[in-house]
């Protein structure tokens, strides 16, 4: 016998189920960004914790350094485009106030008395001024490598030792030897502190005081 062919039916593929997807868009509200903190009006001196007040000091600090950057670039940009003049720092002569008692021109009154100044002669360079330069009473070693030191500063000067002597002694005796200023150089437990500085015969006598001073 023969096999009968049977014939199959045509396969059935699935259509597939394409459906579009649709979102809908939610209208949410848009969320605002946290505002930083300023600082500029917090007074550090009443917080009482130490820690708090450090830190509140550092962040207003830090704010008032951009707040000053910002301020600058500002500046320069409208000085780049002509809308405002750049600004020329202050000197002292800007700040000083205006006093009627300054002279700015020749005066002949001024010639007068300037003339009669006790110092007159040496601003003129008839005189040459003679220093005598001593010490206080027992001074230390120390003071004595200072001496050496300030002895070239001030030319024409010569170093006496001060011994028993008194001031008025050596304002006595020291013109009949040519001398025109003694300089006296005080010392308090090795630290030098003060400068007498007298003008002989018959003064003036002016102190200053000595500080930071390095051997």
């Amino acid at each position: 016998m023969g096999k009968d062919k049977i014939e199959l039916p045509p396969a059935v593929h699935a259509i597939p189920n394409k459906r579009e997807k649709t979102f809908k868009k939610l209208d949410k509200p848009e969320k605002k960004k946290p505002t930083k903190r300023s600082y500029l009006h917090v007074n550090p001196t009443n917080i009482a914790n130490k820690m708090k007040r450090q830190i509140i000091l550092f962040k207003r600090k830090r704010e008032l350094k951009k707040l000053k950057k910002g301020n600058q670039k500002l500046r320069k940009q409208a000085v780049a485009e002509g809308k405002q003049e750049k600004l020329e720092p202050l000197s002292i002569e800007d700040k000083r106030e205006f006093d009627e008692t300054i002279v700015t021109e020749v005066d002949p009154e001024t010639e007068k008395e300037e003339e009669m100044d006790e110092f007159a002669e040496y601003f003129a360079e008839k005189t040459t001024p003679k220093i005598l330069m001593t010490t206080s009473e027992k001074p230390s070693g120390y003071m004595f490598d200072f001496l050496k030191e300030i002895k070239d500063v001030f030319p024409n000067c010569f170093y006496w030792p001060r011994r028993n002597y008194t001031l008025q002694e050596i304002c006595k005796y020291a013109p009949s030897r040519g001398y025109t200023d003694i300089m006296v150089w005080r010392e308090n437990q090795k630290e030098i502190y003060q400068l007498i500085l007298i003008h002989l015969n018959k003064g003036p006598t002016a102190f200053f005081k000595v500080k930071f001073y390095h051997a």
